[in-house]
């Protein structure tokens, strides 16, 4: 390890998901954190819309981009506060991107990247750690569903 990274805290990136919002990464995530004596960051990926144009071929302002975002942040903090309690401790982060692109980015200055596998019926979650694996710039754990 070098300096730099002994220096800082031990840091978990958790991806959320919008559907199912990663309850068993984020529980991993915050028992591991727990045990490291490290932190938690719970991020979800976030598509702004496209504006459409106003009158004589202008761009709207950006200001629903900005309220959509808000609502986004709103949604992952309320997801993380249903499976950790109101007093956690897990920053939470709304970044523009695709899922895949965000969390390779966030990995650049993660220990470690955790993600849900989703259900049997849940193709887009398997696909995404199986791909972020090969890319990441950390280990990728993959938190099976409960049975």
């Amino acid at each position: 390890m070098n300096l730099a990274a002994a220096a800082r805290e031990f840091t978990i990136v958790v991806g959320v998901s919008p559907t199912s919002g990663s309850p068993g990464a984020l529980r991993w995530a915050a028992d591991e954190a727990a045990a490291r004596g490290g932190r938690v960051v719970a991020v979800r990926a976030w598509r702004p819309h496209a504006p459409e144009t106003a009158t004589g071929g202008r761009l709207p302002s950006v200001v629903a981009d900005e309220r959509s975002r808000d609502a986004e942040e709103s949604r992952l903090a309320d997801d993380v506060a249903r499976v950790l309690g109101h007093d956690h401790l897990v920053e939470t982060r709304v970044v523009a991107g695709k899922r895949r692109s965000v969390l390779v980015e966030e990995s650049r200055s993660a220990d470690l990247v955790v993600i849900d596998a989703g259900s049997a019926t849940q193709l887009g979650a398997r696909w995404l750690g199986g791909r972020l694996v090969g890319v990441s710039h950390c280990p990728v754990v993959v938190v099976p569903p409960r049975r």
